[in-house]
């Protein structure tokens, strides 16, 4: 009875321990609950020759700051980059939300193919690396 009554009071830490536990913030991190929102482009049909106009906005819904963000486009087939901005992706990181837009041609000089589909990502994250990372895509098609 004695080793029942161990085995079963093993098997409660162990659940306990690892069984109930969720993915929680490493400590001193804080939950920046960010989120990028990608308002242009739409996810509809573009041609070659087109202006695509990006419009994202970044924010967290906790009300810190945002300290980092990135918006790329990378075929979908090879992961190929062929935007990546801004620059510099570290923002002020003083203000609660940080608005990004920027126009491209699309055109094979900027490294798009007629025929192809490509994602839009957008990221946001905190004062270290990936520390709050949140992405958002959007799927491009060209015609």
């Amino acid at each position: 009875m004695y080793c029942l009554h161990k085995r079963l009071t093993i098997a409660v830490i162990l659940f306990v321990t690892f069984g109930c536990s969720k993915q929680e913030q490493p400590l001193n991190q804080p939950d920046y609950q960010y989120h990028a929102h990608i308002y242009r482009p739409l996810p509809t049909v573009k041609y070659l020759g087109d202006s695509l106009h990006i419009d994202v906005e970044f924010e967290s819904h906790a009300g810190l700051p945002v300290h980092h963000i990135s918006v790329r486009i990378m075929g979908e087939a090879d992961g190929e980059i062929i935007y990546d901005e801004p620059h510099l992706k570290e923002v002020n990181g003083s203000d609660l939300s940080f608005r990004f837009q920027d126009t491209i041609l699309l055109d094979p000089s900027n490294g798009i193919r007629k025929d192809s589909k490509y994602i839009l990502e957008a990221s946001v994250w905190g004062e270290s690396d990936s520390a709050g990372l949140e992405t958002e895509q959007v799927q491009l098609s060209i015609q």
